[in-house]
């Protein structure tokens, strides 16, 4: 039963009959080459071996893979850098309720894609997951079942606002990989030529540094002026960290801002929202619309009619953010 990862002209890149076990290290399991089978016994969780990387940014990678036993299904890891930095299909996860693609950045987990679905025990299952340097493509049994857009080398994590009244304008950036990371801002939409303002940066050597007794500051922010002049510039934000920039203007009246719910051209309901929502437009007949998480993760991409519904139920319980492109934004919650 073999592996094998080809290029985007069909050349090999891995390719393993699984007659031996060697080429895989293994982080955590109970891990067993029979009759050409690659097998995990342990009942531990996460549990994972890895071959060689690939470093090409387009490739197709194809294999069988059946569960023995267990609550839930069986992990696909794709996309390895190293041991706190990939991808991994999840099959039959939470329960053997869901599939779900889910990045790991830094050890940290978030859900790119998820919908409903589960593994049998004792069956094969083919796989295929199609990889470019834009999309991901994944097959059950040469079903497309999940798909997600690759955000162009992004490790950031951003977020910006306006306080009108205080004529504070705020970025958040948020930096969980291991290496600092060059951002560049852009204040252009002031009609001056330079604001000065502050910069708060809390940042560590390692995510697991807590502060003490003994060394009550190992954790602590540190705050520093700033002068944006250019209004177009670069920081560096350093790894492990979260910081928040503030600059004060006497007109912010050229950027844009979000509007407020009274003034957006849709609506949603019913909000709270369990399994389903009701999308109506003012003065639209179709429209496109994205949901996010309040990290700014893609859920669901796609263009609907007026008065479409969306089905959420595959969307884990939260706060999300419901976009339509030309007519605002508005803030639900999935039950």
């Amino acid at each position: 039963m073999t592996m094998l990862v080809v290029n985007s002209k069909g050349e090999t890149l891995v390719e393993d009959d699984f007659s031996n076990n060697s080429g895989w290290s293994v982080y955590k399991g109970n891990w067993l080459v029979q009759n050409g089978v690659y097998s995990q016994s342990s009942t531990e969780t996460d549990c994972r071996a890895t071959t060689v990387s690939v470093s090409d940014t387009s490739y197709t990678y194809t294999l069988r893979a059946r569960k023995k036993s267990g609550a839930e299904g069986f992990l696909i890891i794709f996309g390895y850098q190293n041991a706190d930095n990939f991808y991994w299909w999840n099959l039959g996860g939470w329960g053997n309720t869901r599939h779900a693609v889910e990045q790991a950045i830094g050890g940290s987990k978030t859900v790119k894609t998820e919908v409903s679905g589960s593994i049998l025990t004792n069956v094969w299952y083919d796989i295929k997951i199609q990889v470019s340097s834009k999309m991901v493509y994944c097959y059950l049994n040469n079903q497309l079942i999940q798909s997600f857009e690759i955000p162009e080398g992004r490790l950031l994590y951003t977020a910006a606002s306006i306080d009108e009244k205080e004529n504070m304008v705020y970025f958040k950036v948020v930096n969980p990989s291991d290496s600092d990371i060059e951002s560049t801002f852009n204040l252009n939409g002031l009609k001056v030529s330079a604001v000065n303002g502050e910069r708060i940066t809390l940042t560590s050597f390692s995510k697991n540094d807590e502060n003490s007794l003994g060394q009550p500051r190992r954790v602590f922010p540190v705050s520093e002026s700033i002068t944006a002049q250019p209004l177009e510039f670069s920081q560096t934000i350093p790894a492990n960290s979260v910081n928040v920039f503030k600059f004060r203007s006497s007109d912010i009246t050229g950027l844009k801002t979000i509007k407020k719910k009274s003034e957006i051209d849709f609506n949603i309901f019913p909000n709270p929202a369990n399994d389903q929502l009701l999308v109506q437009y003012e003065n639209l007949e179709r429209g496109k619309v994205q949901i996010s998480n309040m990290m700014g993760v893609r859920q669901y991409n796609m263009e609907i009619e007026n008065g479409g519904v969306i089905d959420i139920s595959a969307i884990k319980p939260g706060v999300y953010l419901f976009c339509v492109e030309g007519l605002g934004t508005q803030k639900f919650i999935k039950r």
